[in-house]
């Protein structure tokens, strides 16, 4: 919203300096791309289309492979590949459609397992392991500390607990 207004004001003070080649049927053309512009460069577009899914895990599958990482090396851009392992999913939606993800956490390869319900957050890189719900206890999704049913944040580290895929959805 804070670039919209900066953009809006530079066009308000500045745009007939801006737009003064612009032939005066073009103008208005010109103005409407240039507002625009903010919410490109915001991504809102992609926001209209919600990617948020949950799924119950099909098949599993980690694979190594080489990823390029950027980096200075002196003054140079210097780009090297590395070997990286990824966990590919297989995922079984409620639609009853199929669909293959790629997490980016190699570090929990055996937090996924069959038959576990996952949840993916459109614009977040993580998918998580939605946990059962053991009688009056849930156990926490990030530190996997126990918790009663009745907190909504874990105890012990503060994130939101999610206590079945109807918490998710609402």
């Amino acid at each position: 919203m804070l670039l919209l207004i900066v953009f809006g004001a530079v066009l308000y003070l500045f745009g007939e300096r801006i737009f003064e080649l612009v032939p005066p049927a073009v103008r208005i053309g010109a103005y409407v791309l240039a507002m625009l512009l903010p919410f490109v460069i915001t991504r809102v577009p992609l926001c209209l289309f919600d990617r948020t899914f949950v799924g119950k895990v099909k098949h599993v599958h980690v694979q190594n492979e080489y990823v390029a990482v950027k980096g200075l090396a002196g003054s140079n851009l210097h780009i090297s590949r590395t070997l990286a392992t990824f966990v590919y999913l297989s995922l079984d939606l409620p639609d009853g459609k199929e669909k293959r993800i790629k997490t980016v956490q190699s570090g929990f390869i055996e937090e996924f397992k069959p038959g576990d319900t996952v949840f993916h957050l459109y614009g977040t890189h993580h998918t998580i392991v939605l946990p059962e719900m053991a009688g009056d206890h849930v156990e926490c999704p990030v530190c996997g500390d126990d918790n009663r049913a009745t907190l909504t944040e874990c105890h012990s580290c503060g994130h939101t607990l999610i206590k079945s895929v109807k918490d998710v959805i609402q």
